[in-house]
């Protein structure tokens, strides 16, 4: 493309052996074959890089310091980190949905916890879970003004988390994935099934930059616009098509489409099952009280004789 990008879109944990905002100052050298904050300076381009930031204390690292105990745990979010053109630091979003053991542990603020997790597995700690669901508004060259719905890994497969940033006014959904650990192409093309569904939901465009995995542009129609090859290390330029916010039958009602078929389907399994234990027990009924009848008959024949 001849016209200069909106945005550029890197994959998750692009950035890993640094934490921001702390180190943030330290990206003016590193990495050292080529500084990040001056190349993007350099490209006058806004960029979506995933990196490693410091979250704040949870709720019960702060009551045991209030009870009297030394919290040293830094705890730390796998996020999408918001550069402008001119490099400063506009934002975060750090991951909210982790997927258990692999990327966090439950109850990992209970003491108890790690030390079973140090004991059995060597480790006691994963990342922690960002609280605050936010858009990022991009201004285009065109005038416009397009807010940012970013994901982070398996996020874009979690249809409750996208329904909020839909319904807070989201414009296109932005995916950034390391898919490396899978090896198989399998997995990367099931990730991104999954994924696809998102946009047909919603009837917005999505944007998968992804690490060894499924990089591609989705319409809000489900249509593949652009993709790169799984496992090659390439860039892809695209023009995304925006579409007019609409509220779709999704979008309004969630799961509770699928719930109430649910419920429609079970309820009538269970009369149907009901109905045949009814005829069964209704059966054996007729089938005794016959018995019960020529017993009576034999009976009365045996008495005649008699």
């Amino acid at each position: 493309m001849n016209t200069k990008a909106d945005l550029i879109v890197w994959s998750e944990t692009n950035i890993n052996s640094l934490y921001l905002p702390d180190y943030y100052e330290r990206l003016e050298h590193y990495p050292p074959e080529r500084p990040l904050l001056p190349f993007i300076r350099e490209k006058q381009v806004p960029f979506a890089i995933g990196g490693v930031v410091r979250l704040p204390q949870t709720k019960n690292q702060i009551k045991r310091e209030q009870e009297g105990f030394s919290v040293e745990e830094i705890n730390f979010g796998n996020a999408i980190l918001i550069f402008d053109s001119d490099a400063k630091l506009d934002g975060y979003s750090a991951k909210s949905q982790l997927v258990p053991f692999a990327e966090a542990i439950p109850y990992a603020d209970s003491l108890w916890m790690q030390k079973l997790m140090q004991k059995v597995a060597g480790f006691s700690s994963g990342w922690t879970a960002g609280s605050e669901i936010r858009l990022f508004p991009l201004a285009l060259k065109s005038g416009n003004t397009v807010r940012i719905a970013n994901l982070v890994c398996f996020e874009d497969a979690f249809t409750d988390l996208c329904r909020k940033m839909n319904n807070l006014g989201a414009d296109v959904f932005v995916n950034l994935t390391n898919d490396s650990w899978s090896k198989t192409n399998s997995a990367e093309i099931q990730h991104f099934v999954v994924a696809s569904f998102r946009a047909l939901e919603f009837r917005k465009p999505l944007i998968r930059s992804t690490n060894s995995g499924y990089t591609v542009v989705v319409d809000a129609y489900g249509n593949r616009i652009a993709d790169l090859p799984l496992f090659v290390s390439d860039a892809l330029s695209v023009s995304v098509p925006l579409y007019k916010n609409q509220l779709t039958t999704y979008a309004r009602f969630g799961n509770w489409v699928p719930l109430c078929s649910a419920l429609f389907v079970l309820f009538h399994c269970l009369l149907f099952l009901k109905n045949k234990i009814h005829a069964k027990v209704k059966s054996k009924e007729n089938l005794k009280g016959k018995k019960d009848i020529e017993r009576t008959l034999t009976k009365e024949d045996s008495n005649e004789n008699s």
